[in-house]
């Protein structure tokens, strides 16, 4: 993320436990793709939050099943 260089959080976003490894063929396909429309998006807006974490199936009966009505089982 070229955005933070020389900026005070270029030790925050460059640390071993944000890091992992990725194949080129994602690294220079889909997520600088990504990279690209945020930094777009930033531009427009000025001020761009950006939440992630990982996606969790259920499989069986959701514990609330009104919440996963049509998320195919993924809340």
């Amino acid at each position: 993320m070229t955005s933070f260089s020389n900026t005070p959080y270029w030790s925050d976003v460059n640390n071993l436990p944000n890091m992992v490894p990725m194949p080129q063929s994602l690294r220079l396909g889909p997520w600088l793709q990504l990279e690209q429309r945020l930094n777009e998006l930033v531009m427009k807006k000025k001020e761009l939050y950006v939440i992630t974490g990982p996606f969790f199936f259920i499989k069986g009966p959701a514990a609330n099943p009104a919440a996963a009505k049509g998320n195919q089982g993924i809340l």
